[in-house]
């Protein structure tokens, strides 16, 4: 099993959390913040970045 780690920033909207990782060139937004940082590593994985 792989181990990746990666930098990140998460931040509260008015109505939902957002999360960019700049490494990954990946940016998502949900309604929770798990929400949001699952998305991101969905759109990481499905974008082959990963």
């Amino acid at each position: 099993m792989e181990i990746f780690v990666f930098a990140g920033s998460l931040w509260k909207g008015e109505k939902e959390f957002s999360v960019l990782c700049p490494a990954l060139d990946v940016a998502s937004q949900g309604k929770t913040s798990a929400e949001a940082a699952t998305l991101h590593l969905e759109g990481s994985f499905e974008g082959g970045r990963i």
